[in-house]
């Protein structure tokens, strides 16, 4: 079986080592070889290279590196600018609903492309493309039928509904029923938990004698005699009962 040899990667210094000693030519590249294990081919390539590139060496520096590095800081600013004003644009379209952030997309320019529109905006592009697909023909009568049974039997729920339904040839089951009630906004009224406990929201009507039962027990004792303006009292009362 054979064993899979490693490709070697080697140094500048190493690379400019083996390159000075074959050009000096004391000693052959076929020793200089088998000293190092490297091929003689590439060695010859390594002398070729220094010889051909040793004049970059007495080169002075290149007189526009420094107006590069001017530009690349410049352009470093300006992503680390354009990179604020896109995170503020998110943090802003978060009081903004979906369906407002597709209104903002333009499927017409080619530049910012759609899938980078639906990044900013913050859009799954799924749903960018999807239809829904309208209720059927079937499903309409039904929820004709819930609106007008609704005003006859509010009382009614699901179960009762499903019953209905299958009564009058519709083949259908229980989750079907709850999203088309869903649908209508079915609410069916039932008594609750806790009606012996007051609605803060109701309308609650004075107590009129309220002047009566706060008076001392003299006047009590005295007013009692007054039957007619108990009695003038609790027909305000009938009156604003109804």
């Amino acid at each position: 079986m054979k064993i899979k040899k490693h490709r070697r990667n080697h140094t500048a210094q190493f690379k400019s080592k083996v390159a000075l000693e074959a050009y000096e030519g004391r000693v052959s590249a076929s020793a200089i070889s088998r000293r190092y294990d490297i091929h003689p081919n590439l060695i010859c390539k390594w002398k070729k290279s220094l010889v051909e590139n040793s004049h970059c060496l007495f080169e002075d520096s290149h007189p526009g590196k420094d107006n590069h590095d001017r530009q690349i800081e410049a352009l470093n600013r300006k992503v680390d600018v354009l990179t604020r004003y896109v995170e503020f644009f998110k943090k802003q379209l978060v009081d903004l609903s979906p369906n407002e952030r597709k209104t903002m997309i333009n499927k017409k320019v080619k530049e910012p492309r759609v899938h980078r529109q639906c990044d900013l905006l913050s859009v799954c592009r799924r749903t960018l493309y999807y239809k829904p697909i309208g209720e059927s023909d079937e499903n309409l009568e039904i929820l004709l039928l819930l609106d007008r049974q609704y005003l006859e039997t509010p009382c009614y729920g699901e179960r009762r509904l499903l019953a209905l339904l299958r009564e009058k040839g519709y083949n259908i089951n229980i989750k079907r029923v709850r999203r088309l009630m869903r649908n209508v906004r079915w609410r069916t009224l039932y008594p609750k938990k806790r009606t012996t406990q007051p609605d803060r929201k109701a309308l609650k009507n004075p107590y009129l004698l309220r002047d009566f039962t706060n008076a001392s027990f003299s006047m009590r004792i005295s007013s009692i005699f007054c039957l007619s303006e108990i009695w003038g009292k609790h027909n305000i009362i009938i009156r604003e009962l109804g």
